[in-house]
């Protein structure tokens, strides 16, 4: 065959979609988010969960646009079915009620497959504000006015905690109403022993 005869349909990206498979398999989050879709009637819940991760780390776009657009340049992996929108809606709010059980989840794992080095944890802050004048409501109760980051005291916001280790890997987080310009936060029984200084910022 002559090979000016041939061309090509589409060119969809493999590599980055079974590396970021292969870590979200090793890391346990296939099996963490099917067992939280099977107590939730969720399914291919962890399909949604990984779909979303991927494009975050390849491409972010926003959810609607990730199920309508992005979906069509990429491969996924064998066994992992294609998310509706509606599907990535309801598997955010499942991540988000489970943060507590997967945090502990993913920092066993971490510390299974990594040497992390405990001996210095770094907690900083930042914050990000609401496009809207109305300070806390019934489905938004931590968004609140304080001291801004951006500039934008006429927005509420809400201030975001990171702990991480020395080498910038993160171990938790933490959000609280922007009530003030500084926070702070107990470590989470699963980062310790963590030896916290007595200035927050570390």
């Amino acid at each position: 065959m002559n090979g000016d005869e041939l061309s090509a349909a589409g060119a969809p990206g493999f590599g980055a979609m079974a590396a970021i498979e292969t870590y979200f398999d090793r890391l346990g989050l296939f099996s963490f988010f099917a067992g939280l879709g099977d107590r939730r009637n969720a399914e291919h819940l962890e399909d949604a969960l990984y779909v979303m991760t991927a494009n975050r780390l390849v491409r972010p776009w926003s959810k609607r646009r990730t199920v309508l657009e992005w979906l069509d340049d990429v491969a996924l992996p064998t066994g992992v079915e294609v998310p509706s929108l509606a599907q990535c809606y309801r598997g955010l709010d499942a991540m988000a009620v489970a943060k507590a059980a997967l945090e502990p989840h993913l920092y066993d794992r971490l510390t299974d497959l990594t040497n992390l080095d405990l001996r210095l944890c770094c907690y900083d802050l930042t914050s990000t504000y609401f496009e809207t004048d109305k300070a806390a409501t019934e489905q938004f109760p931590s968004r609140r006015f304080g001291y801004s980051r951006d500039k934008r005291g006429d927005r509420p916001q809400v201030v975001i905690g990171l702990l991480v280790t020395g080498d910038g890997i993160p171990i938790a987080h933490a959000m609280s109403p922007s009530a003030s310009a500084a926070m702070w936060w107990s470590p989470p029984s699963h980062a310790l022993p963590v030896t916290t200084p007595e200035d927050p910022s570390c």
